[in-house]
């Protein structure tokens, strides 16, 4: 159990049988005021520091990550590989990751050889198994992110994985769309 975790959790506990009501108490040197107490204020701000450092942390513990998004996500960016089986991979600097698609599209984007040897960004996080888990993909030219798609020119249609096109049954092509700065 990480440091984080511990202090998060003994907070808890101290929250479990701390009594904070906003009824005057009676007696003498009360003055009337309410219960909540020094204390409990400390301890609230106990609460927000360790969530703070929790969510700082989350994504700290993969090597080779140049970042990480406000959820949580980890961003890696390296060279797409494979191992044999068609088990996708990314090369990084630090670490080879095997990676898995959030959804089979994604997968099998992964998958796809034109991709092979190209540099992408892919934005996810580290599966219970050690597995890489690919929410989201870009491939990157000259620092620059592209969004990738497959487009039939014969039926104008676009597609969000590799294969055939469902109207005429021709190869689709990969395209690399440049991701504008508004999104």
């Amino acid at each position: 159990m990480t440091w984080a975790r511990r202090r998060l959790y003994s907070v808890r506990k101290g929250l479990e049988g701390m009594k904070m009501t906003t009824q005057p108490k009676e007696g003498p040197g009360t003055g009337g005021g309410q219960e909540v107490t020094h204390r409990a204020r400390r301890l609230c701000c106990s609460i927000a520091a360790a969530a703070a450092l929790l969510l700082a942390c989350s994504g700290a513990g993969v090597a080779g990550a140049s970042g990480s998004t406000p959820r949580g996500l980890v961003i890696l960016q390296g060279t797409l590989g494979a191992l044999p089986g068609n088990q996708p991979t990314l090369i990084t600097t630090a670490k080879r990751f095997k990676l898995a698609g959030q959804s089979a599209y994604i997968l099998r984007t992964l998958q796809d050889k034109r991709l092979l040897n190209q540099q992408l960004q892919l934005i996810g996080m580290v599966g219970p198994d050690g597995d890489f888990v690919v929410q989201k993909l870009f491939a990157v030219h000259n620092g620059k992110l592209y969004r990738i798609q497959y487009y039939c020119s014969v039926c104008n249609i676009t597609y969000v994985q590799p294969g055939h096109c469902y109207c005429c049954g021709r190869e689709t092509k990969l395209q690399e769309v440049p991701v504008s700065s508004a999104h």
